[in-house]
Formats: C-alpha cells, sequence, structure tokens
C-alpha cells in the first residue's frame, strides 16, 4: 500500500514493494482540516496513476474511515 501523512502543510508519501522503499514530500495548498494520516492499498494507487493527468491538480479528502480522490 501507500501511506499518505499530511503534517504542517507537508504531504509525506511513502510506498514499498517488499523489497524497497520509496519516500516523497510535497508542499501542498487550499488545505481545509488538520493533520492525518491514511493508507491507500496498491491496486488503488495504481488505478489513480492510470488516471490521472500529470498535468492536472489532485484533490484529496481523508475522512475517519475512507479517503476520496
Amino acid at each position: 500500500g501507500m501511506l499518505f501523512s499530511y503534517r504542517d502543510g507537508v504531504v509525506t508519501m511513502v510506498a514499498t514493494d517488499s523489497k524497497r522503499l520509496a519516500m516523497t514530500e510535497r508542499a501542498v495548498e487550499n488545505v481545509s482540516g488538520g493533520n492525518g494520516d491514511c493508507i491507500i492499498p496498491l491496486q488503488a494507487a495504481n488505478e489513480i496513476k492510470r488516471q490521472a493527468d500529470p498535468q492536472d491538480n489532485v484533490t484529496l479528502e481523508i475522512g475517519e474511515k475512507m479517503a476520496r480522490l
């Protein structure tokens, strides 16, 4: 899976394939709400990658029991 963690204006994304670990951090704009974490299943992350346009902005909403892009 893929961990999304939001803290103080920065989103940290961490993913693994059981052999390697990758991490990236990005400053984000237009944030409402507070700090939080969620794990996106690998299959869902691959589907997002397949459908997303690299030139577009992505909206991520994290709730108590769900995440929506």
